[in-house]
């Protein structure tokens, strides 16, 4: 939780009454509709989507370009003892936020039933990861640069890398999706973790403008 607090230090009201209310709001809208319009089995893709791109987006209001060559100067983190902990603590929330949300929405649509998978708890499971998967390595990406345009092409890069993983989700067997959630639940937390470490790092290089 202390990560979660520290993450929240960073965000403005309007960041946080987005990504709690509005995101779940949006997936819960969009499957009402879908659920009356489209036959189910492409819902996976449309959340995805919605997800990784806005996610991706928001990002930029945050922790824009903290992995480019010019890194994050918060100066006033420079300032304090904590200032190292209180970013590291905020970029681990950050991830932790996200993965909470992504869980809510697919919860969200698993319970509306338009998110049907063959492989019941296991597949949806599957879209669950392979979407927080797709978001987490564009957002790894997208953080090398502090372009806000080249940052939009770099999340429709990912909302399409996204709906594929969805799809390949989609058409394994049953009795190898465990495996594949495995897999991608190692892959997310590889690409987290590199995230938060190369960011640091990229931080503590800027102590040498003090």
């Amino acid at each position: 939780m202390k990560k979660i607090r520290m993450y929240l230090l960073f965000t403005s009201w309007r960041y946080k009454l987005g990504m709690f209310l509005g995101l779940p709001a949006a997936a819960l809208a969009l499957g009402a509709l879908w659920r009356g319009s489209w036959a189910v089995m492409g819902y996976g893709n449309m959340l995805a989507i919605e997800l990784i791109f806005f996610e991706v987006l928001t990002d930029q209001a945050v922790f824009a370009g903290i992995q480019s060559k010019r890194g994050y100067k918060l100066d006033y983190l420079k300032t304090s003892p904590q200032g190292y902990n209180m970013l590291r603590w905020g970029l681990t929330g950050d991830l932790v936020r996200k993965l909470l949300t992504a869980s809510l929405c697919v919860s969200i649509c698993g319970g509306m039933g338009v998110l049907r998978e063959k492989s019941g708890f296991a597949g949806a499971v599957g879209v669950l990861l392979a979407i927080y998967f797709a978001e987490t390595l564009t957002l790894f990406i997208s953080r090398y640069t502090q372009s806000a345009i080249l940052c939009v092409w770099i999340a429709y890069g990912g909302l399409v890398f996204g709906v594929i993983l969805c799809n390949v989700i989609h058409m394994i067997p049953a009795r190898g999706i465990w495996l594949a959630d495995i897999l991608l639940a190692l892959a997310a937390t590889a690409v987290s973790v590199q995230a938060v470490r190369i960011a640091m790092k990229k931080w503590r290089r800027t102590y040498s403008d003090m």
